[in-house]
């Protein structure tokens, strides 16, 4: 099992701080379309699924998008931080069932002597921002003092946390590309400080989809309703980063599903571009989408109404702790993780950079599968993950030799032959143009180990142990 190492405020600075990368071009509508806020349509908001990035050893932090500094000031601009510091992890237990949140005094509408008054600057937005965060208080059944929302024409950060995400090692071995965030069209941020928006040219329904999204984070930091002040404690590498986020994230795009469902004229939701944007995408893309889709899509299927989404965060609800446990709709107890440790004997001119061997979780199988393999072939080989640890190493004479050891560990032999098959068709589909070496060994019926990067690294390293228990040795 993992050795925990959770996070402080870990809604604050891993998850909420920055998450409003939001649904950057997540609407179909072209920018000249106009919106008016109408009557409740019939349509339903639809549950499907989305990705994670690493911490360890130089990798990016799981933040959804670039996590602001903190600071108030407008000329601010996000990046990306929070790294997880030891505590015990609690794991969640009971059997809860969702419950109807109490319900709020409702808000006044814009048109009341009680409006909110939400504060621009920097810009101008096309849509009335009042309106919107008051349906969405109304919504959430909460009463929030509203935010400041800066109006940006760029945002930086996003291409500095797009070039970071591009840059890690382990995500350019494994075929993940240099596209992650695409920073051509609209995104937001929220802080607990401010909002922050990039409209792009934006439509009517884009801006009020984006706000409202913008608004929940808001929310999730300031009201009682939407709590996560004491979640994300089980926090402790990629995979759970991933979950938490997803968790955060989902309620977000769930929230905003709900305003779409009974304030726009129109039958689109977040939920059902973010799976069209995970499916159409290049491998990074849906990476850093797969939170989002994958959390929208738990969440739908949890949570009955926008008042009770606090329920996900109370410490007694067994919310899932691993993507496969979020992907699936499993809870802690009915898929736990199972046990793996790798050790690894690093000789010659390898070193072992590894401070932490992270688990990357069945979210990255998957869409690392999915780069080169259709997707039933891509969920059928990544469903059956138990469990992933991967070692980093670095060639003590020349550092742009790396290699990795990714131990993976399956939920039975059958569930083994599955990945194993889905990796050598993926190796076959790989570009000439990479220069990456890759080999499976198989360590024990459940278990195996891809070897990634330098031909001499893969070529001599060998991986040897039991379903549990894997020692990596290095070569020359």
């Amino acid at each position: 099992m993992r050795q925990t190492v959770a996070t402080v405020g870990v809604v604050a600075l891993l998850l909420l701080a920055g998450c409003g990368s939001l649904l950057g071009g997540q609407d179909t509508a072209t920018p000249a379309q106009t919106d008016a806020s109408t009557a409740r349509p019939t349509a339903t908001p639809d549950g499907t699924a989305a990705d994670p990035t690493a911490t360890a050893t130089g990798s990016p932090t799981a933040t959804d998008s670039p996590t602001p500094t903190g600071s108030p000031t407008p000329t601010d601009s996000p990046t990306p931080t929070a790294t997880p510091t030891d505590s015990p992890t609690p794991t969640p237990t009971a059997t809860a069932t969702p419950t109807q949140a109490p319900t709020a005094t409702p808000t006044a509408t814009p048109n009341g002597s009680d409006a909110p008054d939400v504060a621009v600057r920097g810009g101008n937005l096309s849509v009335d921002e009042d309106a919107v965060y008051a349906d969405v208080q109304e919504l959430l059944g909460t009463d929030v003092e509203p935010p400041t929302v800066y109006v940006r024409d760029e945002m930086p950060a996003l291409e500095r946390y797009n070039d970071r995400l591009a840059a890690d090692p382990f995500y350019d071995a494994f075929g993940y590309g240099s596209e992650f965030i695409n920073t051509s069209v609209y995104h937001g941020q929220a802080t607990q400080n401010r909002i922050v928006v990039m409209p792009r040219n934006a439509s009517e329904r884009q801006e009020k989809t984006l706000l409202a999204h913008e608004y929940v984070h808001w929310m999730q930091f300031h009201s009682d309703v939407v709590d996560t002040s004491g979640f994300g404690e089980f926090v402790d590498d990629s995979d759970s980063q991933q979950v938490a986020a997803g968790l955060v994230e989902g309620a977000s795009v769930y929230v905003t599903d709900a305003y779409v469902d009974r304030y726009l004229n129109t039958s689109w939701n977040q939920t059902q571009e973010l799976r069209e944007q995970y499916e159409r995408g290049p491998a990074g893309r849906r990476l850093f989408r797969a939170r989002y889709l994958y959390g929208s899509r738990y969440i739908h299927s949890q949570v009955e109404s926008p008042r009770n989404v606090s329920w996900l965060y109370n410490e007694s609800t067994p919310t899932p702790v691993t993507t496969e446990q979020l992907i699936h709709g499993y809870t802690p107890n009915e898929e736990p993780e199972r046990n793996l440790t790798i050790a690894v004997n690093a000789t010659g001119n390898w070193t072992d950079v590894s401070n932490h061997y992270d688990t990357q979780g069945e979210v990255v199988v998957r869409t690392m599968l999915r780069a080169e393999l259709n997707r039933s072939a891509a969920s059928t080989a990544a469903t059956g993950w138990g469990s992933d640890h991967v070692a980093r190493l670095r060639h003590a004479d020349n550092e742009s030799r790396r290699g990795f050891a990714w131990a993976l560990r399956w939920d039975d032999a059958g569930e083994a032959d599955e990945f194993a098959s889905a990796f050598d068709r993926w190796r076959a589909e790989r570009p000439a143009s990479d220069e990456t070496a890759y080999r499976l060994v198989r360590v024990d019926s459940q278990t195996v180990t891809v070897f990634a990067g330098d031909d001499a690294f893969v070529a001599n390293a060998t991986a040897s142990g039991t379903n549990g228990n894997v020692t990596v040795a290095t070569g020359n």
